[in-house]
């Protein structure tokens, strides 16, 4: 495992922050660890909108999987919700660059 130092010097930081994301893998895990570096940094979390929508059994259940597969070791895993949330707003982020 990389030292802090080993860390600053790699990515030429002006300094190291720990980041209160545990485990940064899976679904979510980049956009906790941005959020996280994002309140490190000062900046402004970008607002969020709440929305219905209606999604079929099987998608569901394939979020429910999904998100329990991504909670390891987490103390409060992703909900189904936060997961679809996360998905779609990657997919769109993809889709304005093309």
């Amino acid at each position: 495992m990389l030292s802090d130092a080993d860390i600053q010097r790699a990515l030429h930081a002006a300094r190291v922050v720990p980041l209160e994301v545990s485990n940064p893998n899976g679904p979510l895990g980049l956009e906790w660890l941005a959020g996280a570096v994002a309140l490190a940094r000062g900046e402004e979390i970008p607002q969020r909108v709440q929305r219905p929508i209606a999604l079929s059994l099987e998608t569901w259940e394939k979020l429910s999987r999904m998100a329990q597969n991504a909670a390891c070791g987490r103390a409060q895993p992703p909900t189904p919700s936060e997961l679809a949330a996360s998905l779609l707003d990657q997919f769109v982020a993809m889709t304005n660059q093309q």
